[in-house]
């Protein structure tokens, strides 16, 4: 339940429902308009996830994940979508193991072409999608709720030796939040200890990066590089200040993040802490090549880590 009710009067359900309505009105027509051109909504959207990897392809665990659907439902399905000539199945080896599905030189002219007759056909539905979705978001927050329809405007740089003291200092609120799973206390100095935290300034294949929501620190990332063949980034550690979670912030910073140094990854996090937990496996696969692979740290018992890669393509400066 809610601890700070909305007024829950006719004219709020007035709006709630015109979205709702207009959501489904968007969904039905997408879906009608697929089925015109002889697909099922299913076969379109296992197209889509496909297309978005290129020559790559996916696995069917992978296809199943990212669909929301049972492994054996997308066997079924990408068997139909074989015998119609839109996508090949084979036999994967080597770090991807299973069944390879990848897009047939006729499913790409078949989606590219759906594509376009969607994008074209349903521009005015999807403006007035949106208008209703913003209409919806603006009452919500002239009623109070804490769901902004954005997150604030956030950048991402580089820490200089001259904000050393600043990423300091947010890491002891950081590892103050950490203290009772790491069951960790204060030195004699009134702080937290991380012995590793010189590294991060002493060698430049090593990075902290820092946060901010206007001139505000918002956060920090510490990024440290643990081989250059193949090249691979770890994510230390990664932080956004309490007042800024939960409105899409820390998401934007960790692709951000990531994007800057394409190539291997590795993401430590606790086991306990399920909130880092369903955040990781929430954003790490709108950036990673592949699905993440998550297992215990060989070099840090206790701690379990998500392995990934970033694909070159998406590479961008955070410097």
């Amino acid at each position: 339940m809610a601890s700070t009710p909305l007024p829950f009067d006719t004219a709020l359900y007035r709006v709630y429902s015109a979205f709702r309505c207009e959501l489904s009105h968007f969904t039905h027509e997408n879906q009608r308009r697929i089925k015109a051109a002889g697909l099922t909504p299913q076969q379109f959207s296992l197209l889509v996830i496909l297309g978005a990897e290129g020559r790559e392809g996916l696995s069917i665990g992978e296809a199943a994940t990212r669909l929301h659907i049972a492994h054996n439902s997308v066997v079924e399905l990408s068997q139909r979508a074989e015998a119609a000539g839109l996508l090949t199945r084979s036999s994967a080896g080597g770090r991807r193991q299973g069944t390879q599905l990848q897009l047939t030189g006729p499913g790409l002219r078949r989606l590219d072409d759906l594509t376009a007759q969607l994008i074209d056909e349903m521009a005015g539905d999807r403006q007035t999608l949106i208008e209703a979705l913003t209409h919806w978001n603006t009452v919500l927050a002239a009623k109070g709720a804490d769901n902004p329809a954005a997150p604030p405007a956030a950048t991402l740089h580089r820490a200089g030796p001259d904000q050393k003291a600043l990423i300091w200092r947010l890491l002891q609120l950081y590892l103050d939040e950490l203290s009772v799973p790491l069951r960790s206390a204060l030195n004699d100095r009134g702080e937290y200890e991380y012995p590793a935290f010189e590294q991060y300034w002493e060698q430049e294949v090593h990075a902290a990066y820092l946060f901010q929501v206007g001139r505000r620190p918002a956060g920090f990332a510490l990024v440290r590089r643990l081989g250059d063949r193949p090249v691979w980034h770890t994510l230390d550690e990664f932080c956004v200040l309490r007042v800024y979670r939960g409105q899409g912030l820390g998401a934007a910073l960790a692709g951000e993040v990531l994007r800057a140094h394409p190539g291997r990854w590795s993401v430590a996090h606790l086991p306990q802490n399920l909130g880092a937990i369903r955040f990781w496996d929430r954003v790490l696969p709108r950036h990673a090549r592949h699905a993440p692979e998550r297992r215990e740290s060989p070099a840090r018992p206790g701690v379990w880590q998500y392995q990934f890669e970033v694909a070159p393509d998406a590479a961008l400066s955070a410097d």
